[in-house]
């Protein structure tokens, strides 16, 4: 392993990654969260955080991470209130690494815009604010909730995983997922950086463009804040349970596969997540 070129000091005690696992979350989401970090840290310690223990400061010094999942973001705000906010961005300040997938991800932007004109619509700004910009979804039109009607297996690209002049293309699971448009008037855009971007037709057809963002990290110095609109944590082997019984999720033009085995789709989905988590990565290292 490499160390972090970030020089973060990272002492033995450090050795836990919190997952947020409050009201809101989806217990689904939350499952294969903490299943993937395992998967990819079995020597780092994973277990799940509530509000209280948040608010009330402290699992800060043993922390590395804090994973927030997908489900439902309103309540993390109302549960983490002004002070468990607070204590998250704190935590980051100082050296923490965040990392939000899909409403963890809405939840850290500076805005929200979900499901405009809709029985869901929610246009609101987010006090967590470390996205530059706008969290806008779904992406996939139009969502419902506790259904996986509006979830979709969408097309990304990763130029960080390309081999040589190959363009790395897979399909990553979207449910109720957002792309991230920075916005051009805050001085921070410059610390985004797009690790993967929309490819799909079917998504050009809704408006979202090769250059709309799927994953994104934003760095200032030590601190490091990964959010991703899509679920590289979801092996197929869910999609295929949550498929049989919750609904069947809007799949993308057969071209879009192009021929991928559910056996090479959790392989590349595999890769993209370990290349999410470089950063934390590196911090493991270093302590052991």
């Amino acid at each position: 392993c490499e160390e972090s070129s970030h020089n973060v000091h990272c002492t033995s005690s450090m050795n836990s990654v919190l997952v947020y696992g409050d009201q809101g979350v989806s217990l689904e989401y939350l499952e294969a969260t903490v299943e993937s970090i395992q998967g990819c840290f079995p020597d780092v310690k994973v277990r799940r955080t509530y509000a209280t223990e948040i608010r009330s400061g402290g699992w800060e010094d043993s922390c590395l991470a804090l994973v927030v999942p997908g489900g439902r973001d309103r309540p993390y705000c109302e549960d983490l209130s002004t002070v468990g906010t607070d204590s998250v961005r704190s935590f980051v300040q100082n050296g923490g690494l965040y990392y939000g997938f899909c409403a963890g991800a809405y939840f850290a932007s500076t805005n929200i815009v979900f499901e405009p004109g809709t029985a869901n619509e929610i246009v609101e700004p987010r006090p967590l604010n470390f996205f530059p910009g706008t969290a806008r979804g779904s992406i996939v039109h139009q969502y419902r909730y506790n259904s996986t009607f509006g979830a979709a297996l969408v097309r990304v690209r990763l130029p960080g995983l390309a081999h040589g002049t190959e363009n790395f293309e897979t399909v990553l699971y979207s449910d109720g997922g957002c792309a991230f448009f920075t916005d051009d008037n805050d001085p921070r855009v410059d610390n985004v950086e797009i690790l993967a971007s929309y490819s799909d037709p079917v998504l050009r057809r809704q408006g979202i463009h090769d250059r709309a963002a799927a994953i994104v990290r934003i760095r200032v110095e030590n601190r490091v804040v990964v959010l991703s609109g899509v679920h590289p944590e979801v092996s197929m082997k869910r999609i295929e349970l949550w498929q049989s019984t919750q609904g069947s999720p809007v799949l993308p033009e057969q071209d879009s596969f192009g021929g991928v085995s559910a056996c090479t789709h959790d392989a590349q989905r595999l890769q993209v997540l370990e290349y999410v988590f470089n950063d934390l990565r590196a911090r493991v290292c270093q302590i052991h």
